[in-house]
C-alpha cells in the first residue's frame, strides 16, 4: 500500500483519481470525484463497507490521513478471461469520469449541439447544482435538463427526481421526452396515483417517499395537503419548468401566485439539485428575477429582495437564437423566421350575408361598449369583445356562440334577476382568469372552457338585464327590434353566411399555394376555438387534404395526442389543426416549417407559444409564419398593429415578453381597446390597405386616438424591457454562458467522455444476466431483444443482512440496442 499523509506531494495527490480505493478513518472508500481549487484538492468519497456503505463525504486530503490501496497481481491465481472482462467492464462503468469529461448520453432521434452540453458542464463544476436555464423559446431546455439529469445519475448523484410543470400537453411532453430520449419512466403524481400508492404501503406513509422518479403539475402540488407531504420528503433533483409561474409577486399577486411561490420555496428547500427552466426570467421588474435567484441560493438576495452584486451570473445560463453558432464554422445554427401577413379583403357583392352579419353584430354590441365607457365599467363588457373575436375567426364559431347566448338569454329572462353578489363574483372570477391568461399566454383546455363558459353567461345575463329594463320602460333601447329577436336574426344570418366565410376560403387558398411550391409540405394551423377547428378540418378534408387534429383537455386523450404528434413529426403531406390549449411544449418542427394563424391572438405569449412549435431547435428550414386578418375590421385596425409591435420587438431583442398592462392599469387598457372597436364601426370592411408592414413603417399611421394610446402604452412597456436589457445585458445582447468558447469546451468534454467510455452496454447487460442464471430471447444484435432476470435479486444491507429485493419468475426486460 502507498500511504499519503499530511500535506502530500503533488505526485502522490495525483494518485487519488476517480475509481481509486482508499482507507480513511479506518474504513474503506472509493474516490468518485476530484476537484482542484486554489490551495489544493477536494475529494468526494463513497463508502464501500460497514457503516458507511453508500454514504458520500467530501474531504481535503491535505489535512486528512488518506491511504491509497494498491492490489498486488498474482499470476498464479488467474480467473476466467470472460469473467475478468465482465468485472473489468463493471468496474469501468462504476467509475466517475471526473471533471474534464462528460458521459455524453445521446438522446434518441436528435443530433446534439455543443451549446446544449453547456448546462452539463456548469453542473459538474458546481459542488451543489443550482441552475436557472433561461434560454429563449425553442432552444431545447427540456433536452438540456435531461442531459444534466442523466449526467448526475451516471455519477450517482441523483436517484430521486421530481419534475414539475404546468398541467396539460407540456406535462405529457416531459414524460414522453424523458422516456423516449433518456429511458426514464416517470410516475405522474396526481390524486389517483397517490391514492394507489397509499393502498400499497403502510398506513400513514408519505406517498412521495415511494415515488422515486416522479412528475407532477404545479397546480396539483400547490394544494395545502400535498404541500404538507412535500415538506416531509426530499429529492435529489427537482426540475421546475416554466419557473416564471413561481416568481414572488408580493402583494400584487393573486392567491394562486402565492401558492405557486410557496410550492417553489418548499421544493427548493427539500432538494440538493434544483433546475429552474424559463424563457422569460425577467418580466421588467428586477424583484421578480431576484426571487427566482433566491430559490437557487438565498444568499444571492439581500433583505430587501434585491440582488447582491453579480454572483447570480454563475447560476444562470441564458442564450438566444442569435447566440447559437457552430463552434467549427461560427455560422448561425437557427434559420431566420419569415413573417407573412395575409390581408383578406371582403367583397361586399360576393359575401353580402357575411357583411350583414358583421354589421348587425357590431350594431348590437357597440351601444353597450359606449355605455360601459361612459360609466367607466370596462370589465363589464369585455365578454362582448370575446364575441367579436369569434366573428373574425370563423362564421361557425360566431354562430355557435350566438346560439348559446340566445338559449341562455331566454333562460335568464324567464327566471329571477341575477343578484348583484352573484354577478360581482362571476366578474371577479372571470377577471382573475383573464389576467392569468394575459400573464402566461396559455391555459389548459379546462381553464379555456371555464373562461368561455363565464363569458357566454355574462353576455346572456347582461342582455337579459337590458330586456327587463326595456319591458319596465326604465330605459329606452336604441334597437329597432327586441333583444331576443335581434339574437334570433343574428343566428339566422350566421347560418346563411357560413358558405361565404372568408377565413375558411383563405386558409384553403394558402395551403393550396404552399403545396403548389412544396407538394408534400406539412402545414400547421392554429386557432383559439374548437368550433373553428372543426369547420377548418371539414373544409380541408372535403378538398382532399389529409388532416390531423390536436386539442387539449378531455376532448382528446394523451395517447391520441401522442399518436397525432408522432405522425406529424415523421410523415409528409399532412395538415394539422391545433387549438391553443395544445400549444405549450409541443415539438412539431421535424417535418413542418409552415404555420398559419387563423385569427390574430391578442396576447404576445400566446403568439410566441404558437410560433415556437416550428421555430425551435432542430428546424432545418426557414420557418414561415402567416398571419390571416380581415381587412377593415378591428382585427386589422388593432390586432395587426399590436403584432407589428411584437414582431419588431422580437427582431430587436430576439424574444417577446408579455408586455400588455405593465405600466397602465387593466382598466385603461380595456378602455382603449373598447374605444378602438367602436371607432371601426363606420369603416367596417374598408378597402384601404395599411401603410405599414410587420417590420417596416409606423404601425400608428392611420390609427384612431384610442389605438394610438394603446400602441404608445406598449412602446412604454417595451421601453421598460429594453431598459432592463441594457441594465442586465445578459437578457439580450450578451447572454450568460453564451460565448462560443464555452460551447467548444463542452464539445471537447463530450469527446473525452466518448473516448473513455467505450463499453457497449447491451452486450454487457446480457453477459451479466447470463452469468447469474438468467436467459435471453433473441440476439443482442437485434433491434429489440428480451432478457429474463435470474431467480433471485438481493442486496447486502449495511448491517450485513442479505435482503431479497424480488424473486422474478418471469420478469421480462426489453432492451433497445
Amino acid at each position: 500500500m502507498t500511504a499519503l499523509r499530511g500535506r502530500s506531494s503533488a505526485m502522490n495527490t495525483d494518485l487519488l483519481i476517480p475509481g481509486t480505493e482508499v482507507t480513511l478513518r479506518g474504513m474503506r472508500w472509493q474516490v468518485v470525484r476530484t476537484e482542484d481549487y486554489e490551495s489544493g484538492r477536494r475529494l468526494r468519497l463513497r463508502g464501500l463497507g460497514a457503516a458507511v456503505l453508500g454514504e458520500e463525504i467530501d474531504i481535503l486530503p491535505e489535512i486528512e490521513n488518506v491511504t491509497a490501496i494498491r492490489h498486488d497481481v498474482d499470476p498464479e491465481r488467474a480467473g476466467r478471461l470472460r469473467d475478468w472482462l465482465l468485472y473489468h467492464q463493471a468496474f469501468v462503468l462504476e467509475q466517475s469520469l471526473g471533471p474534464n469529461a462528460l458521459l455524453a448520453v445521446q438522446p434518441g432521434r436528435l443530433e446534439l449541439q455543443p451549446y446544449q452540453l453547456v448546462p452539463v458542464v456548469r453542473a459538474i463544476e458546481m459542488s451543489r447544482v443550482r441552475l436557472l436555464l433561461a434560454d429563449g423559446v425553442g432552444l431545447g431546455k427540456t433536452i438540456q435538463a435531461g442531459l444534466v439529469l442523466a449526467e448526475l445519475m451516471a455519477r450517482r448523484l441523483a436517484q430521486r427526481v421530481l419534475i414539475v410543470s404546468p398541467a396539460g400537453p407540456l406535462l405529457d411532453q416531459w414524460r414522453t421526452e424523458m422516456q423516449d430520449r433518456f429511458g426514464l419512466r416517470l410516475l405522474e403524481i396526481d390524486r389517483a396515483s397517490t391514492e394507489r400508492i397509499r393502498k400499497q404501503v403502510e398506513l400513514g406513509a408519505n406517498p412521495f417517499d415511494h415515488a422515486h422518479l416522479a412528475i407532477a403539475s404545479i397546480d396539483y402540488l400547490k394544494q395545502e395537503r400535498v404541500l404538507g407531504e412535500l415538506e416531509r420528503t426530499s429529492y435529489d433533483v427537482v426540475i421546475i419548468d416554466e419557473a416564471h409561474h413561481c416568481v414572488d409577486l408580493g402583494g400584487a399577486g393573486a392567491s394562486d401566485d402565492s401558492l405557486r411561490r410557496r410550492l417553489a420555496d418548499v421544493l427548493a428547500g427539500r432538494c440538493d439539485t434544483l433546475l429552474l427552466l424559463t424563457a422569460t426570467p425577467h418580466d421588467g421588474f428586477d424583484r421578480s428575477f431576484a426571487s427566482l435567484c433566491e430559490l437557487l441560493d438565498p444568499s444571492l438576495v439581500d433583505g430587501r429582495g434585491a440582488l447582491r452584486g453579480d454572483r447570480y451570473r454563475q447560476y444562470v445560463i441564458r442564450r438566444l437564437k442569435r447566440h447559437i453558432r457552430d463552434p467549427r464554422t461560427n455560422e448561425r445554427v437557427f434559420p431566420e423566421r419569415q413573417v407573412v401577413p395575409h390581408r383578406i379583403v371582403v367583397d361586399i357583392d360576393e359575401r353580402p350575408r357575411f357583411v350583414e352579419l358583421s354589421r348587425s353584430l357590431l350594431e348590437l354590441v357597440a351601444p353597450e361598449l359606449r355605455r360601459a365607457i361612459r360609466a367607466k365599467r370596462y370589465d363589464d363588457v369585455l365578454s362582448f369583445f370575446a364575441l367579436l373575436k369569434r366573428s373574425v375567426s370563423t362564421v361557425a364559431a360566431c354562430r355557435g356562440t350566438l346560439q348559446v347566448v340566445l338559449d341562455r338569454f331566454r333562460e335568464a329572462v324567464g327566471t329571477r334577476e341575477e343578484s348583484h353578489e352573484a354577478r360581482r363574483e362571476r366578474l371577479r372570477t372571470l377577471r382573475d382568469a383573464r389576467r392569468r391568461l394575459d400573464r402566461f399566454g396559455v391555459a389548459t383546455a379546462e381553464e379555456e372552457a371555464d373562461i368561455q363558459e363565464m363569458e357566454l353567461e355574462d353576455i346572456a345575463q347582461q342582455l337579459a338585464g337590458l330586456e327587463r329594463e326595456a319591458r319596465s320602460e326604465r330605459r329606452r333601447i336604441a334597437h329597432q327590434r327586441g333583444i331576443a329577436e335581434s339574437l334570433e336574426h343574428l343566428v339566422e344570418l350566421a347560418s346563411a353566411a357560413e358558405p361565404e366565410d372568408p377565413k375558411i376560403d383563405a386558409v384553403a387558398a394558402q395551403i393550396g399555394a404552399i403545396r403548389a411550391e412544396e407538394p408534400v409540405a406539412n402545414v400547421l394551423i392554429y386557432t383559439e376555438y374548437t368550433t373553428s377547428q372543426d369547420v377548418v378540418v371539414q373544409r380541408l378534408r372535403d378538398e382532399g387534404y389529409e388532416v390531423l387534429t390536436l386539442r387539449g383537455g378531455g376532448d382528446m386523450g394523451a395517447k391520441e395526442r401522442k399518436e397525432a404528434t408522432q405522425r406529424f413529426s415523421t410523415q409528409d403531406g399532412l395538415v394539422m389543426v391545433c387549438t391553443d390549449a395544445a400549444a405549450e411544449g409541443l415539438n412539431l418542427h421535424y417535418k413542418c416549417h409552415h404555420l398559419i394563424h387563423l385569427e390574430l391572438p391578442f396576447n404576445p405569449n400566446r403568439l410566441e407559444q404558437r410560433n415556437g412549435r416550428i421555430d425551435r431547435y432542430g428546424q432545418k428550414k426557414n420557418p414561415v409564419v402567416r398571419y390571416l386578418h380581415l381587412a377593415g375590421t378591428f382585427e386589422e385596425n388593432i390586432l395587426l398593429r399590436l403584432i407589428a409591435k411584437y414582431e419588431r420587438q422580437r427582431a430587436k431583442l430576439t424574444y417577446v415578453p408579455n408586455t400588455l398592462g405593465l405600466t397602465a392599469s387593466p382598466e385603461e387598457r380595456s378602455r382603449r381597446l373598447l374605444q378602438g372597436i367602436i371607432d371601426t364601426e363606420d369603416t367596417l370592411f374598408a378597402d384601404q390597405a395599411p401603410s405599414f408592414t410587420l417590420l417596416d413603417g409606423d404601425p400608428a399611421d392611420g390609427a384612431e386616438d384610442a389605438v394610438r394610446e394603446l400602441l404608445d402604452e406598449i412602446d412604454r412597456s417595451f421601453g421598460a424591457f429594453e431598459k432592463a436589457a441594457r441594465t442586465n445585458d445578459w437578457l439580450a445582447d450578451a447572454g450568460l454562458n453564451a460565448d462560443i468558447e464555452t460551447a467548444r469546451r463542452a464539445g471537447e468534454m463530450r469527446s473525452e467522455g466518448d473516448r473513455t467510455a467505450l463499453i457497449d452496454l447491451p452486450p454487457f447487460v446480457v453477459d451479466a444476466v447470463l452469468r447469474d442464471g438468467g436467459r435471453i430471447e433473441g440476439r443482442v444484435t437485434d433491434d429489440v431483444f428480451e432478457i429474463h432476470l435470474p431467480g433471485t435479486i438481493a442486496r447486502r444491507e449495511k448491517n450485513g443482512d442479505v435482503v431479497t429485493l424480488f424473486t422474478p419468475d418471469a420478469i421480462e426486460i426489453k432492451l433497445n440496442s
